[in-house]
């Protein structure tokens, strides 16, 4: 916005006066019409508010492009249903920290944004510093694993690993020998430092690149340590892919997974049947789902929640605050709302916390652990 300094705004009245009346000669009725006019029209373009331009790193292409995919969806339904309020500026980090890195660039320096939203854990960590040294606001989503401090601009829309931990940990502990296939990440290696910390039935554990699906060996390990469960913290196409290889070498053992495993590709492939994973217990009442299914075809999934709640209540925030980050952080700080994601409550340092619970798929379809064992 604009402040006039009024000796300045008078010097633009004075100066427009005598062009108006030297060169076109109108009386002075006339060209005091024209000069208010004309005022009007500087003022305006003077104090007009520019666009509101928010950078969204996402994995749009790589071996987690579906996660990348499902949240550019929730954010772009979200921006209709708020009237494209402001504009999103997209850009791919392929899942990798350098080519995230070079596009946080990219989006704070020649875009001049100064909200970014980070996708995957790996790469909201790779990014964070990056976002505290220029005090860019950074939004979080599908990053359960997120290494920060008590002073920073972040707020996180994904629950803690700490926490998905707990509960799937507490179904784990029925089984004698549990296994675990983990992405070597910060994502994988939350979930196996968080399962080690709470499992004393956790016997053995392998590790697998992002890059190299080939878990052949990491497989054999683990079916000749005669394990009953089989936690696999990967994403939805690594777990369907991992279920069908560990079931073709013979192993019979409970398939245990975690949030991101929710896919077509899990619900597609037959070795998943039976698999239980967790889950936020989102609503699924929520006319989210229904215009989702509509405008893509499909179900979505839990980063297309986050993703849509993130634009919902920032344009809410954005209400309030304008474009003032400090003040949009602030607002959701001890905040709450009911979303697509259900009741969300954000911690005083900008982290959400909401319920799980236990999914399985039976017949191919996504069902509650606990409803479809009642039956």
């Amino acid at each position: 916005m604009f402040l006039f300094n009024i000796y300045k705004f008078n010097g633009i009245v004075t100066i427009l006066q005598n062009v108006i009346k030297n060169i076109f000669g109108l009386t002075s009725m006339k060209y005091g019409l024209v000069v208010i006019a004309l005022l009007g029209m500087v003022l305006l373009s003077c104090t007009q508010k520019e666009e509101i331009s928010i950078g969204a790193i996402l994995p749009l292409t790589g071996n987690v492009a579906y996660v990348g995919e499902d949240a550019r969806n929730g954010m772009n339904l979200a921006l209709e249903e708020i009237g494209n309020l402001f504009t999103i500026i997209y850009e791919d980090s392929a899942g990798e920290n350098q080519q995230a890195i070079a596009a946080f660039q990219k989006i704070t320096q020649a875009n001049n944004a100064n909200i970014i939203v980070t996708s995957t854990s790996w790469i909201s960590n790779a990014l964070y510093t990056e976002a505290k040294e220029t005090e860019t606001l950074q939004l979080v989503i599908a990053s359960a694993v997120f290494h920060r401090e008590q002073n920073d601009k972040a707020i996180r829309f994904t629950v803690d690993v700490l926490n998905e931990a707990i509960f799937i940990a507490e179904y784990l502990q029925q089984f004698e020998r549990v296994g675990l296939l983990y992405m070597n990440n910060d994502f994988g290696q939350g979930w196996a430092e968080q399962l080690g910390n709470k499992l004393t039935n956790l016997i053995v554990s392998e590790a697998y690149e992002l890059t190299e699906l080939d878990v052949s060996t990491q497989l054999s390990k683990i079916k000749a340590a005669n394990v009953d469960a089989l936690m696999l913290a990967s994403g939805g196409r690594e777990t369907a892919l991992f279920a069908r290889k560990a079931r073709e070498i013979g192993i019979t053992a409970q398939l245990v997974s975690a949030r991101p495993a929710e896919s077509k590709e899990l619900q597609d492939e037959p070795a998943t049947e039976g698999i239980i994973y967790s889950y936020p217990a989102y609503d699924i009442e929520h006319p989210f789902v229904e215009n989702y299914v509509t405008k893509y075809g499909k179900q979505p999934t839990i980063f297309s929640a986050e993703a849509y709640d993130l634009i919902i209540t920032l344009n809410e925030a954005i209400k309030e605050c304008k474009e003032n980050t400090k003040c949009i952080h602030d607002w959701y700080k001890n905040n709450s709302y009911k979303g697509a994601l259900g009741t969300v409550t954000f911690d005083s340092l900008g982290d959400a916390s909401y319920s799980f619970t236990l999914k399985e798929v039976s017949n191919g379809k996504f069902e509650l652990y606990e409803e479809k064992n009642a039956k």
